[in-house]
């Protein structure tokens, strides 16, 4: 599923007023009413299973809209209010939030991850085997994992734990953060940081 914006809007539409006049704030209203007709124009031609669209500005709600189906099979029509699974759509978010930090001085993008998450101290890159199986060779890495690197998905993680035991790392069952990075930092890396792109949870 691809959804145009995954977020849930639920209480938190109820802080923002509704806009009496998009004019007024910048928008002009003929081009606001496009995005009506191009998502649910994606929902009919079967592009998207559904679409949840909503434009704020100054706390003033300028656009919302819901099209489609949450449940295509059953033609249960999607809310504003329901809540997805956003999957990797959450890495742009988290970066965004983490750029913001960045702007207000609170790190450098260089300083190596160690230093605000002790336990990726020491990465090791893969060279074979498995551990579930107790082969699993590794060798240390050359440097250590920048924020840069996590950011840019060149640190070198994808998403194979190479036999090291994850469970609960995609949350099925109770678990806290600080048990998830305990066992992602026990997964070896694809190769050394900042060597080349590799998409896996770097940011997460």
């Amino acid at each position: 599923y691809l959804f145009f914006i995954g977020y849930s809007f639920g209480q938190t539409v109820q802080n923002f007023t509704h806009c009496e006049n998009v004019e007024n704030i910048g928008f002009a209203g003929n081009r606001i009413n496009r995005i009506d007709s191009l998502l649910s124009q994606y929902v009919k031609d079967k592009k998207l299973p559904n679409a949840i669209a909503l434009v704020i500005k100054d706390g003033q709600i300028v656009y919302s809209g819901a099209y489609g189906y949450k449940d295509v099979e059953n033609k249960i029509i999607v809310k504003s209010d329901d809540i997805f699974r956003n999957a990797s759509q959450t890495k742009a978010i988290t970066s965004a939030v983490l750029l913001s930090l960045f702007e207000e001085g609170k790190f450098k993008l260089d300083d190596p991850i160690e230093k605000y998450l002790p336990m990726f101290a020491n990465p090791q890159v893969y060279e074979s085997g498995d551990a579930k199986e107790g082969t699993l060779k590794t060798r240390p890495a050359k440097r250590s994992i920048t924020i840069r690197h996590l950011l840019t998905h060149t640190a070198g993680y994808d998403y194979n734990p190479y036999g090291q035991e994850v469970e609960g790392f995609f949350y099925r069952y109770p678990i806290t953060s600080q048990e998830v990075l305990e066992r992602m930092a026990k997964i070896p890396l694809q190769h050394d940081p900042g060597e080349k792109f590799t998409y896996g949870f770097s940011t997460d």
